[in-house]
């Protein structure tokens, strides 16, 4: 089984990323996966342009010959750039992104899309075509475990969120609350016996990632991490668990393929670019 691995593609960081990242998705099309997994950071600066990133890719997978694919993606820091002022205003940001990515299965001529932005209820993506076990993709968007990480998020988002009935809570806090908990929620699902990947923008370590304690256990229980944000490419074995990330950075978007025998197991791994992290 082939599945691309990407993330970190920044649409709208200049005149050029249009262009850039219409070309990148035609080869990544061309490759031909049974499935594409994003890692989050769709946009730079504003929600537009989220959409717009999507509504790119849409357009890719509708173009010329169809090939139906499996299109799995989770929401980086970048995609909460937007004025929520309630915990309802950012689960209904999420609940948008996951409504968004479908649309790109779709496009690709999947009609029995089983796929979408991980959030909710919602812990994985089951699939098991050509495989003698289930193969689930387990995500999250995650967030920083460091209250105050040194990045650019709180000059474009909402410092506070009101919460009916509770006082007034840093947007910081309320998101790893969630991250922390839909965390603890997976690791509670997960089935040995399966093929298991786990999909995450934020890597596991202060000041930049989730919580380094939680990404412990994750490395326990998955095959595969996946995880974006730091624009490194990466690929070596941590724990029990293959990491993976595919190294975009903004103006240079670049994906991997990872190849699974049938049993599951992580038979290749390949950067577009032919590097070796």
């Amino acid at each position: 089984m082939k599945l691309v691995i990407t993330g970190d593609t920044h649409y709208g960081f200049s005149d050029q990323t249009h262009d850039i990242l219409d070309a990148f998705w035609e080869r990544v099309k061309a490759e031909k996966p049974a499935m594409v997994l994003h890692a989050g950071d769709w946009g730079t600066s504003n929600p537009k342009e989220v959409e717009l990133a999507v509504l790119q890719v849409v357009n890719v997978f509708q173009r010329g010959p169809r090939w139906p694919l499996n299109f799995v993606s989770v929401m980086g820091n970048h995609d909460y750039w937007n004025d929520e002022r309630t915990t309802e205003d950012v689960i209904r940001v999420q609940t948008r992104f996951s409504h968004m990515v479908q649309r790109v299965a779709y496009a690709s001529g999947n009609g029995n899309i089983s796929t979408a932005h991980l959030t909710g209820t919602r812990t994985s993506v089951e699939l098991r075509k050509g495989l003698p076990k289930m193969l689930r993709i387990y995500g999250q968007s995650g967030w920083y475990s460091h209250p105050n990480p040194p990045t650019k998020d709180v000059m474009y988002m909402n410092p506070w969120v009101v919460s009916p009935g509770h006082p007034t809570m840093s947007a910081f806090e309320v998101l790893k609350g969630q991250a922390e908990n839909r965390m603890r929620l997976i690791l509670n699902r997960v089935d040995r016996k399966d093929c298991n990947i786990y999909l995450t923008h934020f890597p596991g370590g202060e000041p930049f990632g989730s919580d380094p304690r939680m990404m412990e256990l994750m490395a326990e229980q998955f095959d595969v991490i996946v995880r974006g944000h730091s624009h490194k490419a990466e690929d070596f074995v941590w724990h029990k668990a293959r990491v993976l990330n595919a190294g975009s950075d903004y103006d240079d978007p670049q994906y991997l393929v990872l190849n699974l025998t049938h049993g599951g197991h992580v038979q290749k791994v390949r950067f577009n670019d032919g590097r070796k992290p």
